[in-house]
């Protein structure tokens, strides 16, 4: 779309009468040829994240209209790189920003209008001084996994405090006085560790003797968000989801709660009224709702009798945006390829993967070199082509790769299957389709070439079996 501007709607059920508001970006030196043709704009929500991917224009221009109801942050995603920028009813707020500074992971040359212009000011300033240090700090994705929880608890704990006793001296030493600034930075810190507590427990193994009435968990009550703007941080909505997913596998997993899985499975029952029971205990509150909405949201098959107990515990606009039926894509993969603003080269080379796929289910893996988990998973992959046989094809898609190291893990682990490097925007097109939030990512077409609404998680060889009785029911029942 070249003849004008983008526009992008986003409503999401609201208390309040909800206000269209406008952010105008501008990407100085932006080069069509050089650089990733398209962005995306995150209405953060903690339940129902609204996301859209538009495409630049040749000057490096798009605009954006979300529908809102009250001051809350919005994310800008561009080639791996995310900008918040907060934005009230009924503003219009224009952003300019060097490219090359946004793709250095550098935001110190932008310049922003609008309603909340000096809270985001300070928070471009400041953005790279509070992600370095994050970058610093513990990550449960790299700390040695035998550490004691209560331990890691202490150090995680202990280091968000220096955190905010460094964001008191950054306010302090820049005579900072904006409150909205200081609250989202505050809110940042304090879910970017509690977030990382969420995750330690249960990352690369199974501690079947946890549970949340532990004191790992007491962290919890002190992450209450203070205010409505607060619960819209992506910072929080990132921490309450993983937080919801913690509860989910206590259910299923914790030894307190052995004898009543059992019962449940003897009369054929899952275990999903023990995780109800664990999450109708939290006090009254955000962090409740969210964990109510995501197990409803992510449980397959609810018992009869918990189907309307939701309606105690969430909002009725959170309620009617759940009952929404959902957007099911029906329209075969190659076709919504062919009206993808790529270029006419990026098109037949994404074409060329799915050769000979149709009557096949088709399994994508999406890696890139330094990614620990997709190298974890490359060693089974040539066993389960194997196994499953000429009735799925397999294609590997690389990202953010240089050729040579591309090339040269294909040849270590000798990867059957077909393999292609992605370009910036080729890699788009299966972000827009695909979801993409993180590697590796997999991904099913059914015999159709349609998108199957299903996440394969990263395995191992003992998920070999698991993943083949998916494929089977792909190929015999098409979802």
């Amino acid at each position: 779309m070249k003849t004008g501007l983008l526009a992008l709607t986003l409503c999401i059920a609201l208390k309040l009468a909800a206000q269209p508001a406008e952010i105008s970006i501008q990407l100085d030196g932006y080069q069509p040829a050089v650089h990733k043709n398209f962005i995306e704009i995150e209405l953060s929500d903690v339940n129902f994240p609204q996301k859209t991917q538009l495409q630049l224009l040749e000057n490096g221009t798009v605009i954006a209209n979300p529908v809102i109801d009250h001051a809350r942050e919005i994310m800008i995603t561009y080639d791996d790189r995310a900008i918040p920028i907060l934005i009230a009813p009924g503003d219009k707020v224009i952003l300019q920003i060097n490219t090359d500074s946004l793709l250095n992971r550098n935001t110190t040359e932008a310049q922003v209008s609008g309603a909340l212009q000096q809270s985001n000011e300070l928070i471009l300033k400041h953005l790279q001084t509070i992600e370095g240090w994050f970058f610093k700090a513990s990550n449960a994705f790299a700390v040695d996994k035998s550490m004691p929880e209560d331990e890691y608890a202490a150090l995680r704990w202990g280091e968000m405090q220096a955190h905010l006793a460094s964001l008191d001296s950054l306010v302090s030493r820049e005579q900072i006085t904006d409150s909205i600034f200081t609250t989202w930075a505050a809110s940042r810190v304090r879910y970017e560790a509690a977030f990382d507590m969420c995750v330690f427990p249960f990352l690369g193994k199974i501690n079947n003797k946890l549970s949340e009435t532990d004191a790992y968990f007491h962290f919890i009550g002190a992450m209450e968000p203070a205010n409505a703007m607060v619960a819209t941080f992506r910072s929080y909505a990132e921490y309450a989801r993983v937080l919801a997913g913690d509860f989910q596998i206590i259910g299923g997993i914790s030894d307190k709660y052995a004898e009543q899985r059992q019962a449940l499975r003897a009369a054929g029952q899952s275990s999903f009224p023990v995780v109800f029971q664990i999450v109708s205990r939290l006090q009254p509150g955000a962090q409740r709702e969210v964990a109510m909405i995501y197990i409803f949201k992510n449980t397959s098959r609810i018992p009869p009798a918990y189907q309307d107990s939701l309606v105690r515990y969430v909002s009725a606009a959170q309620l009617n945006e759940l009952n929404r039926p959902a957007s099911i894509q029906s329209v075969p993969l190659l076709q919504l390829l062919q009206t993808f603003g790529l270029n006419d080269q990026e098109k037949q080379e994404l074409q060329q993967l799915y050769t000979d796929t149709q009557g096949k289910v088709v399994y994508h893996d999406f890696w890139f070199f330094g990614c620990a988990p997709c190298m974890a998973e490359m060693p089974y992959y040539n066993q389960l082509i194997e196994a499953a046989g000429d009735s799925t094809q397999f294609i590997f898609l690389a990202a953010h790769t240089q050729k040579d190291d591309w090339q040269r893990i294909i040849q270590k682990y000798n990867l059957k299957g077909r393999h292609h490097l992605l370009s910036k925007n080729q890699l788009a097109f299966y972000e827009r389709y695909f979801n993409i939030k993180g590697f590796p990512h997999h991904q099913l077409l059914n015999t159709k070439g349609e998108i199957v609404d299903h996440r394969i998680a990263p395995f191992s060889a003992t998920d070999l079996d698991r993943i083949l009785k998916l494929l089977e029911t792909v190929r015999t029942n098409g979802h």
